[in-house]
């Protein structure tokens, strides 16, 4: 212990207070690794001149058994050499040492040889191509990965291997030119004539070799491409094809952007192909080639250079509309990417905005796409671009759109910072389609925030189209008692006091629209008494509406529950289910409906889906993460368990059926004493509960047990 302290207090001194660390140096033979590699840092820390005693050591340390060592040593010894070639530290001693590490099993240790062979420049670029030549899959790729930081020495050597005999060496080539860390018009300038040599690999006859061929003659830039726009087109038109081959060429084109438009109806066929990942891969590429224009500010252009840049052969309005058919794709990835790629076309991808808006109510992974995709167009620069995309999403919850409820949250943000734009069109979009959100967001803080920016806007906004907007939404709005009073005082101003007669008249119609919406009661639950009929209490349940009535309804049986005797308590947890199941989302509802069939069928996995679904399209509904809970209880994932069990409790403190799931969770992780609280705890809001009595007792049977064999 002692003997690790100091070394990792040697590790964080100063170079300055390290010049005598080299008299420590036995530390690297010390039979604790974390010492040896402590000891490490602290001599690459202290600089060649102090660390030059210890270098036998530090090589020995390349062959130790732990690979964290082996990987310090590396990084060390590399450092150092880099630094000042002392004697015993030179590159070339160094690289010599360091590279049949490449070899190894370990990949922290192969990261490690990588990352100092490249640090050391151009004598270790001889010393990896070996590898790359003749090494097994991972030297190779470790021999990349050299190569490609050695810049111009690692690129030199690698040109002559392009058209070596074995396809993996030639790949093994190209992939180092596709990754340099050197930039397109540095690499062409280092070797003149590169992309002749690898634009003659478009006609490879391995398929493997042609699509990494396509990804690095596109890294050397659109003007080193372009010569080779034919084969390039040719290669996605080819029919005999692979998936592997179409999805780097399509990755190639798409890091062209905009500069490889002419490829966009080559491209689009591959929007339609059975293979999946080539329609997603073709999707993404399509809306960064059919996207704005971009110019590279650093390439010179001649007039007719710049002439054909600016030129769009691409119909960007029927990209839209095919990428828009692409959302309805039975592969949820595919339609991610058609939603990313909608985004990027700015007025044209705007205008289906209602149809990405309709994702929203799909996948996870889609409706996020759908979220990302909708507040990129309401935020673009381009007035005409957000008023389509707010008037989409007003359209769609004006169709009674749902979403899930952070989705929504962040649709406000985006749509609020919008409603200030100077546009007028843009404000006046932005508060319709505020007024659509409101219905999602009743007895909310979004609501309370919609109000205010719309009463606002309708007191404030100059333009009269706009204050007329802001008016009709202010009278359709369904609010609480409390709000509806500010908007009724609001009209009521406008309708007597509005210099302008039409205000006035559309103030009066917004009052007479809002008067029946101002006090309904969603039900009659707070005039139930306690101790009520069952016929009585069955009926409330049967009433449900409302998120909210489910919400009054279940804290009104959980308190019948408490002082009820067994015979009404079975009654009364059976109400309790019902209630708990209930959802004003539809969607929601039917996701926990299938999950729950799905799990009594003994599909899990498909179950677990469906509640996990639920759960993300209403994060505050208790149930779905109580059913989530459950099906990962009978997958084995405890800890899951866990974590949405403390959600569910967190959403409703006196749910029984959580609190007891609790409880079982602990007793297959044989925590009884956590278990015993936890049917406690269920005990409390189902006093009359024989199931609870009964778990109770046995675990405390299974404690006294455990505790009786740790004590022999």
């Amino acid at each position: 212990m002692a003997r690790k302290s100091l070394a990792e207090g040697l590790q964080g001194l100063r170079r300055q207070r390290l010049s005598a660390v080299a008299e420590a140096g036995q530390l690297l033979q010390d039979q604790n690794h974390k010492v040896r590699q402590c000891m490490l840092r602290a001599l690459s820390t202290a600089g060649p001149s102090a660390a030059s005693p210890c270098t036998e050591a530090m090589v020995l340390c390349l062959e130790d058994q732990e690979p964290d060592v082996r990987g310090e040593a590396v990084r060390s010894l590399c450092q150092l050499s880099a630094e000042d070639g002392v004697d015993g530290l030179n590159p070339e001693r160094i690289a010599k040492v360091v590279a049949p590490l490449i070899s190894q099993q370990s990949q922290r240790v192969i990261d490690h040889a990588a990352e100092g062979l490249a640090a050391l420049g151009d004598v270790a670029a001889p010393l990896v191509l070996p590898y790359l030549i003749h090494g097994e899959k991972s030297e190779r790729q470790a021999a990349v990965q050299v190569l490609r930081r050695l810049r111009e020495a690692g690129l030199s050597h690698v040109a002559g291997l392009l058209a070596h005999q074995d396809a993996d060496v030639r790949r093994a080539a190209l992939r180092v030119f596709q990754g340099s860390d050197s930039s397109g018009q540095e690499v062409m300038r280092f070797i003149p004539g590169i992309a002749e040599d690898i634009g003659q690999l478009l006609q490879d006859p391995e398929p493997k070799v042609r699509g990494v061929a396509a990804l690095a003659l596109c890294r050397l830039g659109s003007k080193a491409s372009k010569p080779f726009a034919e084969q390039l087109i040719f290669m996605l038109q080819n029919p005999s094809a692979d998936g592997a081959e179409l999805r780097d060429v399509l990755a190639a084109l798409a890091s062209l952007g905009s500069s490889g438009d002419w490829a966009a109806e080559a491209v689009a066929g591959c929007l339609w192909l059975e293979h999946w990942s080539v329609r997603r891969a073709a999707a993404e590429t399509y809306g960064q080639i059919v996207g704005p224009r971009r110019f590279d500010p650093f390439t010179e252009m001649n007039d007719d250079e710049l002439d054909d840049a600016m030129a769009a052969p691409v119909d960007r309005e029927a990209a839209a509309l095919q990428l828009s058919k692409l959302l309805k794709d039975h592969v949820v990835e595919v339609a991610e990417s058609a939603a990313k790629a909608l985004a990027n076309l700015g007025l044209e991808g705007a205008r289906e905005a209602v149809q990405i808006a309709r994702c929203l109510d799909d996948d996870y992974g889609l409706s996020q796409a759908a979220l990302d995709a909708l507040v990129k167009l309401l935020s673009h620069e381009c007035f005409a671009t957000k008023e389509a995309a707010a008037a989409g999403v007003a359209m769609y919850f004006n169709q009674g759109g749902q979403a899930p409820k952070t989705a929504r949250g962040l649709l406000v943000e985006a749509l609020l910072r919008e409603a200030r734009c100077e546009e007028r069109n843009v404000r006046e979009e932005c508060i319709r389609a505020l007024g659509g959100l409101a219905h999602q967001e009743q007895r909310s803080k979004w609501q309370q925030r919609i109000l205010k920016e719309v009463t606002q806007t309708a007191l404030d906004d100059v333009q009269m189209s706009v204050k007329r907007c802001a008016i009709e939404v202010l009278g359709k709005l369904n609010l609480p008692p409390e709000a509806a009073d500010q908007r009724e005082s609001v009209l009521n101003m406008l309708a007597k006091s509005s210099p302008s007669r039409q205000l006035r008249r559309y103030a009066s119609q917004a009052l007479e629209i809002s008067r029946p919406r101002t006090r309904i009661t969603t039900t009659s639950m707070r005039e139930t008494r306690v101790g009520a009929p069952m016929k009585e209490l069955s009926k409330l349940v049967g009433s449900l509406r409302t998120t909210l009535d489910q919400a009054e309804a279940s804290e009104r049986l959980l308190d019948e529950l408490a002082s009820a005797d067994s015979s009404r308590a079975w009654h009364l947890e059976r109400l309790l289910w019902q209630t708990w199941y209930f959802h004003e989302n539809p969607v929601a509802m039917t996701l926990l409906s299938e999950g729950s069939n799905l799990m009594d069928e003994g599909d899990l996995e498909l179950a677990k889906q469906c509640f996990l679904h639920a759960a993300t399209l209403e994060p505050s509904w208790a149930e779905a993460w109580n059913r989530l809970a459950t099906v990962d209880y009978l997958l084995g994932n405890y800890n899951y368990s866990l974590k949405e069990i403390d959600k569910t409790l967190e959403l409703q403190p006196r749910h029984f059926g959580a609190l007891s799931g609790k409880g079982l969770v602990y007793l297959k992780l044989e925590r009884f004493q956590n278990a015993i609280e936890a049917f406690q705890d269920a005990q409390e809001v189902v006093p009359t509960s024989e199931s609870l009595k009964h778990n109770i007792e046995y675990t405390e049977a299974l404690q006294k047990e455990a505790a009786m064999m740790m004590h022999f």
